[in-house]
């Protein structure tokens, strides 16, 4: 079942240099750099791939989804395309990203999960 979701579906990521250089070398073609400070193009930029039919998976820098608000809380809670908060280099230093991704686990499933 799965397979047929995902046929003619794209990953797509929007974010810094470190998120980028990542995305590609996982073979990720449509890339976007964007800085933390240019908001109101990434807002346009995160809404149009939200409304794009040929994307299912959107990697986004936690930083900048961060400075996005109440409108990163609504990108983060889409169905379709699911938009996936990736941390910067930076961040990986004082992040748990054990923690921070069993929470995102627990919070979309509803469930206590143990990794």
């Amino acid at each position: 079942m799965s397979k047929h979701i995902m046929v003619g579906k794209k990953v797509v990521a929007v974010g810094d240099e470190f998120l980028i250089k990542l995305a590609r070398s996982l073979g990720i073609k449509e890339v976007y750099l964007v800085s933390d400070s240019e908001i109101n193009k990434s807002k346009n930029l995160l809404d149009n791939l939200r409304q794009r039919k040929d994307v299912c998976i959107v990697l986004v820098s936690h930083k900048l989804i961060s400075s996005l608000g109440k409108f990163g809380d609504e990108l983060l809670n889409n169905i379709t395309p699911v938009f996936i908060t990736i941390p910067s280099y930076g961040e990986l230093k004082v992040f748990n990203v054990k923690e921070f991704y069993s929470r995102k686990a627990r919070k979309s499933l509803g469930v206590a999960v143990y990794v």
